[in-house]
């Protein structure tokens, strides 16, 4: 096991709830869609760094045992992601809730490996979570974020349908334009996924430019 860059410790639509940690009560909602070519390794577990890229090498295989980002590791298949967050904060505390649609096309590919999709070349995987921040004020030109996130990701199409479930506690420490995350992600669910890892690290670097 390694450090998986790119990886922040909450979930894609996570810089909602960092929006709402700036000590004011503050909602934010978010609504957006994405499209995606599923080739490129996205998400990447971080026990099969060392490998190739590809949609049918050792490396595509463990990310799709691991479930969590297992469209983006089938060989031909796009998705349309649309998503939505929900993140409320006050003080020192913030909660984030959000809800993603993986629609996958031209999925043929993705039967099989390890799971039993029914090989339709359409499939659906609902990812769903919250994740809980505290934020003290420790009287220093930084802040620092203690987070605590559940994310479930459920196929709804698979001959077979899988769940992962996955928590995550973790730290987030930097200011508005730098910030530094790390965290431990415990998977459960289907034993596919927990045969294949019983723990991952996440690791992140946020940079944000203008206002």
């Amino acid at each position: 096991m390694g450090l998986e860059p790119g990886v922040g410790v909450s979930t894609q639509a996570g810089e909602g709830l960092r929006r709402g940690l700036g000590g004011e009560d503050h909602v934010v909602v978010d609504a957006v869609a994405e499209v995606v070519d599923l080739h490129p390794a996205r998400l990447r577990p971080a026990a099969i760094e060392q490998v190739g890229d590809g949609g049918d090498d050792l490396g595509a295989l463990g990310a799709r045992s691991y479930f969590r980002d297992f469209a983006y590791f089938t060989d031909d298949a796009y998705t349309f992601v649309p998503y939505a967050v929900f993140a409320i904060s006050g003080n020192m505390f913030a909660l984030q809730a959000n809800l993603d649609f993986d629609i996958m096309t031209n999925a043929k590919k993705a039967d099989g490996s390890p799971f039993d999709t029914g090989g339709d070349s359409t499939e659906l995987i609902l990812k769903y979570g919250a994740t809980a921040s505290l934020t003290p004020d420790f009287g220093v030109p930084f802040s620092t974020s203690f987070l605590l996130e559940m994310l479930l990701a459920s196929s709804t199409t698979f001959e077979n349908n899988v769940t992962g479930a996955y928590v995550t506690p973790g730290v987030r420490v930097g200011g508005r334009m730098f910030s530094f995350g790390a965290g431990v992600q415990i998977p459960f669910g289907s034993s596919e996924i927990t045969n294949f890892a019983n723990v991952d690290f996440l690791v992140d670097m946020l940079v944000k430019f203008g206002g």
